[in-house]
């Protein structure tokens, strides 16, 4: 009887055993050089930053005038690099410093009025002066009014003594007399101190408004220096120029 060979009892094929010795490193090192690259890209795609649908930004300023003027220089042009506070157009400023010199001037005139320390001014001095008078005044005022009392006392003593033995009537005259006269004095003297305390008060207004105007003008000539310095207009950052549409002789309005 013959025996067939069936798939069963056919024998698996084996590796040699020095072959698989050869292969075994070969098969580590394929292990260990995916798993290497696996490390490299996952740590790669860990730390990049993904630039889909990035956009860049960036500031554009809009420069104006803030007075109006002729542009004489434009000292820029398109695509130039600019620091911060440096000057891009230069307007005539000759009605600017006009202004200002006007300015300068009414502030000099209100300042010599007023004075300063120990250099009193017009105002000031007659304003002193009107204290001063005021105080001599009062003193004289105060010295009639005791005159005129010790006179009237004296009066008052010659009429009680008047029918004594001693009393002479020419005492008595003379004593109304000098009465009638200090009491002229005393009523004069009053109409000065009136006088004297408007006039100290009218220098005090006067003096008080001197003040103010020259607030007013200090004030009026830090605006025209103001003014003058916005003649020059300068960069508010740093940057480059993208677009200028201005040239020298053109007329610009303020925030134009």
């Amino acid at each position: 009887m013959s025996e067939e060979n069936s798939p069963e009892n056919k024998s698996k094929p084996k590796l040699h055993p020095l072959l698989a010795k050869m292969l075994w490193p070969l098969v580590i090192l394929g292990a260990i050089g995916f798993g290497w690259f696996a490390y490299v890209e996952w740590q790669y795609e860990k730390n990049r930053i993904s630039t889909d649908n990035a956009q860049v930004e960036s500031l554009i300023v809009k420069i104006f005038s803030p007075e109006q003027g002729y542009i004489e220089t434009v000292d820029v042009n398109e695509n130039d690099y600019v620091t911060q506070d440096q000057a891009l157009v230069n307007l005539d400023n000759d009605y600017y410093q006009w202004e200002v010199d006007r300015a300068q001037a009414n502030f000099n005139l209100l300042q010599a009025k007023i004075g300063s320390g120990s250099d009193p001014g017009l105002s000031s001095a007659q304003l002193q002066s009107a204290e001063a008078n005021q105080q001599v005044i009062n003193a004289q005022l105060d010295q009639a009014r005791s005159d005129l009392t010790d006179a009237q006392d004296e009066v008052s003593d010659l009429e009680k003594r008047k029918d004594k033995p001693g009393f002479v009537q020419s005492d008595l005259t003379r004593a109304q007399t000098q009465v009638s006269e200090l009491e002229a004095k005393v009523n004069t003297l009053e109409k000065q101190a009136l006088l004297a305390d408007k006039q100290l008060v009218e220098e005090q207004a006067n003096q008080k408004l001197v003040g103010y105007n020259l607030n007013q003008a200090k004030a009026e000539l830090e605006q025209a220096k103001l003014r003058l310095a916005n003649t020059v207009i300068k960069s508010p950052i740093n940057g480059y120029v993208a677009q200028k549409n201005v040239s020298a002789g053109l007329l610009v309005q303020p925030s134009q």
